[in-house]
């Protein structure tokens, strides 16, 4: 293998470790996700994490 070749697929195993998409989470982050999105759906969040003014 060149090394141009084993150098890019070292940079992109290293990426993907460092950024994993949400298909290499695992299944409890996905939960927790889920459960973020339904909180935020149901606009709980608001008094707890007023937004900031101006």
């Amino acid at each position: 293998m060149p090394f141009e070749a084993h150098d890019k697929q070292v940079r992109q195993q290293s990426f993907r470790r460092a950024f994993p998409v949400e298909a290499d989470l695992p299944d409890v982050f996905e939960r927790l996700l889920g459960r973020l999105a339904e909180e935020e759906e149901a606009g709980s969040n608001e008094a707890e994490w007023p937004r900031k003014q101006g």
